[in-house]
């Protein structure tokens, strides 16, 4: 949704998609960033944001997944890990105090960086039992190239054994004209959408990237 809807336009999308079909509930795995940037008094926190989205997963009934939110909290604290992390611990650290709806953390590396990415990836899996979807922002074949292998790393991580795994966001390459990377980022795909981390590691490496 990408912060598309308020909340009557939000839940006005759930009452057409359950009346559409009954089992809607059971089919979507969440909805990502379905409310438009919660400010109050002109200055936006990621408090406020997840209370409205939480708001909407308590009526609604419907998970969600927080993208822009990282990105703009990630800047707010001038991308320090520390102190995104106490804010995130404070809304995802207790849940049996504190439920929540949240069902992923959408991570851009283009955005807030290789590293903040795979640190938050390590939080949201290990403290919050939070499934971390690794997303491009229509990247190039090499940008798409290391979110794959930040994506497969963290996948396979001791920490994230327990914890869900959704489908990671690398399919924007059929967007764009061309290719920074050749062979083609495409090139490295099965039929079945799976990505070959191993061979386009060695294509990096081969490039010195």
């Amino acid at each position: 949704a990408n912060r598309a809807w308020d909340l009557p336009s939000a839940l006005e999308f759930v009452e057409e998609a359950k009346n559409a079909n009954s089992s809607i509930l059971s089919i979507l795995e969440f909805v990502e960033e379905p409310l438009k940037k919660q400010a109050v008094g002109k200055k936006w926190s990621i408090i406020d944001q997840v209370i409205a989205l939480d708001n909407f997963w308590n009526i609604g009934e419907i998970d969600y997944a927080l993208d822009e939110s990282l990105a703009d909290l990630a800047k707010d604290c001038d991308y320090n890990f520390g102190n995104i992390a106490a804010d995130l611990r404070r809304l995802f650290g207790d849940r049996v105090n504190r439920p929540h709806g949240c069902a992923a953390f959408v991570l851009k590396p283009a955005l807030i960086g290789l590293e903040l990415s795979l640190q938050l990836a390590k939080l949201a899996h290990e403290e919050f039992q939070i499934s971390a979807v690794f997303s491009s922002s229509f990247d190039s074949g090499i940008g798409l190239a290391f979110t794959s292998i930040l994506a497969a790393v963290s996948d396979r991580a001791p920490f994230s054994s327990k914890v869900k795994k959704y489908a990671h966001g690398v399919g924007t390459f059929g967007m764009l004209g061309g290719d920074t990377l050749s062979p083609s980022f495409e090139s490295y795909l099965s039929k079945e959408g799976l990505v070959n981390v191993n061979s386009l590691s060695r294509a990096l490496y081969g490039l010195s990237l």
